[in-house]
């Protein structure tokens, strides 16, 4: 054997040995305690806790069973998640890692950036495709409705330190809400598709768009929140118009001035309706 190739031989020698030792002596314990502290200082109120972890060469970990908390709130549980560091940031004040994470059928893809030593700031990106929304606990918990259908959309979120807004824009697909009070007789309403694109800046979060094609309805709706705490106290300042299918037009037709829904008027302009009051306490009324 000539001498290079004995050189390159012993030093892939070495460098397997290195990473078997690396892998066997990894501080999985220590590096969870620093990503759940990373991410309860970046986020206040949110806690993360992790069931296993273990290297992914060269700069990243893979983690299974990993939930999120938000004030002792379950938020949601990732049966598998993958972080990768950008090595040329880590010894920037602005680190930045990607992600992955396999959640509820589908899968999250995005990169948050920590802009400051201390972990004060963070911006986030992130798409996601096809996430059942059913079993998802901060879906209930902040909105008060059971949720269910198939998620698909993205979110660009400016940390709570900036004055930049935050926007998203997703999908559902297959969706069904049971609502808190009946709305025009109906416990649930079930939708095909729902497409929505959202402002958020501070506490308000303005609905841009919100169109629905659903079995009972088709419609749009427009407005704002204000997100309060607790999060049945987020005030609703919304509007649209609802178009009701044949079907639900004749049930319509018992609880509404006939007036309202003579001739064409219903099926050319549908019924302008406005929601205020509360999460928990929604008012609704034609306009």
């Amino acid at each position: 054997m000539n001498h290079p190739k004995s050189i390159l031989l012993y030093a892939g020698v070495v460098l397997a040995a290195l990473a078997v030792f690396l892998y066997l002596r990894f501080p999985s314990e220590t590096i969870k305690e620093l990503i759940s502290t990373q991410v309860s200082q970046s986020a206040s109120g949110v806690k993360m806790e992790i069931e296993e972890l273990s290297p992914n060469l060269p700069s990243g970990v893979t983690m299974t069973n990993v939930d999120l908390t938000y004030q002792n709130q379950p938020l949601f549980t990732a049966e598998e998640a993958k972080i990768k560091a950008r090595p040329s940031t880590l010894i920037s004040d602005k680190k930045t890692v990607s992600y992955t994470l396999l959640t509820n059928g589908g899968r999250i893809k995005g990169h948050a950036q920590f802009r400051s030593k201390n972990g004060q700031g963070i911006d986030v990106k992130a798409r996601f495709n096809s996430i059942q929304l059913k079993n998802i606990p901060a879906i209930k918990a902040f909105s008060g409705y059971d949720v269910s259908g198939i998620l698909d959309g993205s979110v660009d979120i400016s940390g709570p330190d900036r004055n930049d807004s935050s926007q998203a824009s997703f999908s559902v697909s297959e969706c069904a809400i049971e609502l808190i009070q009946p709305l025009f007789g109906l416990e649930k309403l079930n939708f095909q598709l729902i497409e929505v694109e959202l402002d958020m800046l501070g506490p308000r979060v303005r609905i841009k768009k919100c169109d629905l094609n659903g079995e009972e309805v088709d419609g749009r709706i427009s407005g704002s929140l204000m997100v309060r705490k607790p999060y049945g106290q987020t005030r609703l300042n919304l509007s649209g118009v609802l178009k009701p299918q044949p079907d639900f037009s004749a049930k319509l037709s018992k609880m509404i001035p006939v007036a309202l829904l003579s001739g064409t008027n219903i099926q050319r302009k549908g019924i302008p309706f406005k929601i205020t009051g509360t999460i928990d306490r929604p008012g609704y009324s034609l306009r």
